[in-house]
């Protein structure tokens, strides 16, 4: 998977544009059919006016389904840009590298345990020397132990956010657009 939160944002603008133009588009073209009602005044008008109220109804759904897209686009961008502006991931090599860290936290707990077991009652510089590399040690685990923590956190994150994406996407219900037949009047 690769993210790239500036081109979801640029996209999320130009869809947002799109759909407003689109939206007042619709609506000034209902307000001119209307208007030719007034107009023209014989026995297809009412038909001709169903039709273009159906039309407007079928406009407006569409609107509301493309804000929905939209909308996917904007939690897109909000989660994602809290890890940066380019995502390049791989779940399957996210876990093999959550279990290299598990593996070398491991060896260090290992270190750690030989250094509990050396008896520290002899010259006070090797002692030291002895003290300061154990205590090496514990702040390098402590850092493997905070980048797998975050490392498993994203990875936690973005299996909920790609789930929430297809819950998303699964609601919105846009229907092809197709040229309707004429209509009758």
């Amino acid at each position: 998977m690769k993210i790239n939160t500036t081109s979801i944002y640029n996209n999320y603008i130009n869809f947002s544009y799109l759909i407003k133009e689109y939206e007042q588009n619709s609506i000034n073209t209902y307000k001119s059919l209307i208007d030719v009602s007034t107009f023209w005044n014989d026995g297809r008008t009412e038909k001709f006016l169903e039709h273009v109220k159906k039309e407007k109804l079928d406009a407006d759904t569409l609107c509301n389904e493309l804000y929905k897209v939209r909308d996917v686009y904007s939690y897109i961008y909000e989660e994602y840009s809290k890890y940066g502006n380019r995502i390049a991931y791989k779940p399957e090599a996210a876990l093999q590298l959550l279990q290299k860290f598990e593996d070398l936290i491991s060896e260090y707990n290992l270190m750690l345990n030989k250094y509990s077991e050396i008896d520290y009652n002899f010259e006070n510089n090797e002692t030291n020397l002895l003290k300061n590399e154990r205590d090496q040690l514990k702040d390098c685990l402590e850092k493997i132990e905070s980048i797998k923590s975050y490392i498993n956190e994203f990875v936690d994150t973005s299996s909920k956010i790609e789930q929430n994406i297809k819950t998303k996407i699964s609601k919105i219900d846009i229907e092809l657009i197709k040229e309707s037949d004429e209509i009758e009047l």
